[in-house]
């Protein structure tokens, strides 16, 4: 079980934060979220969410299953249970469909949990199952991101931040076969946008501050800085393949 901070109500006063024993508690765009994969409700160390302990705004922080639902589940008796499990991540919505051959007794109340992946919030919706078999489908969603911010994370020290520093020093990674198509699929990306997605930049995000968990501040990159990272023209064509190996 975790918790789930109500938009609406959040104050941003920063207070649930730093008493959060596990980080769940991230800053996002001016408000805070708990990210449910790492929240444990404060167990066993503790009697109650610390959050909760600290919050001054009333039903502000709440058990994240029962948060208001996004729209009313709607079961037909006479067909089918169609599960949609909708992902949206960073603006960009993955809709994952799961196909039931059991007839439901009466609608059930979506599920509802947030995570925190590579910097941007992933709110999960389960309509019209069991909260049991959502609890075991958002455990293994949250598992897989997981994986995927430890190993992708192009700032952090997975494969992918290991590859970054290597590219940087002009030499080669050897890295496994699911990076390796990953890389091979932003080059095909690049080159079909006409260089307008190329995830090359990351200097150029670096620079500008945009690595960051919580929104830049202070004053605006150096001109020069910026003009000369913008002359290298860095692009996903520019790495080299050798079986499991890329160089840059």
């Amino acid at each position: 079980m975790a918790m789930s901070i109500v938009a609406d109500l959040c104050t941003s006063c920063g207070d649930c934060e730093p008493v959060c024993p596990t980080a769940a508690v991230v800053p996002r765009k001016g408000l805070y979220y708990i990210n449910a994969a790492t929240c444990t409700e404060c167990e066993p160390d503790h009697d109650m969410p610390q959050c909760l302990s600290v919050c001054m705004e009333p039903d502000c922080i709440i058990p994240a299953e029962s948060g208001p639902t996004m729209r009313e589940a709607r079961c037909d008796d006479d067909r089918a249970l169609i599960q949609t499990l909708t992902v949206i991540v960073g603006g960009l919505g993955i809709v994952l469909l799961y196909y039931g051959t059991g007839r439901a007794a009466q609608p059930k109340p979506d599920h509802h949990e947030t995570l925190y992946v590579f910097g941007t919030l992933v709110e999960l919706v389960i309509h019209c199952v069991r909260d049991s078999a959502a609890r075991e489908a958002t455990a293994e969603v949250g598992a897989l991101f997981q994986t995927l911010h430890c190993d992708w994370h192009a700032w952090e020290a997975g494969d992918l931040g290991k590859l970054n520093a290597a590219i940087a020093e002009g030499g080669a990674f050897r890295t496994d076969a699911r990076l390796a198509d990953l890389l091979r699929e932003g080059v095909a990306l690049s080159c079909q946008s006409g260089g307008r997605f190329d995830p090359a930049i990351g200097a150029l995000v670096a620079l500008w501050g945009f690595h960051e968990d919580s929104p830049p501040e202070g004053e605006m990159p150096d001109a020069a800085a910026v003009a000369a990272l913008t002359a290298r023209a860095p692009r996903m064509s520019d790495l080299r393949f050798d079986g499991a190996r890329s160089a840059r």
